[in-house]
């Protein structure tokens, strides 16, 4: 299944929660495709109307704000991966 098809089904199932979701995972350090996402979701608010612009921007303040600091508990101050990811996982 390609990506595009992936999400326009998430997202007609569970609307915000599918941003929400990506987004916070992405920031807390795990990737995945969170630009894309949101750029998608942008899409549909303005092509089907089953999402609106200001929600999407506002799921997306708070699932980034929750996964920064998600990802900053897990990790650490004073990790490894505190830095990057790429120096934690050892392909620098």
């Amino acid at each position: 299944m390609h990506l595009l098809d992936l999400l326009r089904k998430y997202f007609a199932e569970y609307g915000y929660w599918t941003v929400a979701f990506i987004l916070l995972l992405e920031n807390a350090g795990i990737p995945l495709p969170g630009e894309t996402a949101l750029l998608f979701a942008a899409f549909l608010a303005f092509s089907e109307h089953r999402l609106t612009l200001w929600g999407i921007i506002v799921v997306s303040v708070i699932a980034c704000t929750f996964g920064d600091n998600i990802g900053y508990r897990c990790r650490g101050r004073n990790s490894c991966c505190s830095t990057s990811w790429a120096q934690c996982s050892g392909s620098v």
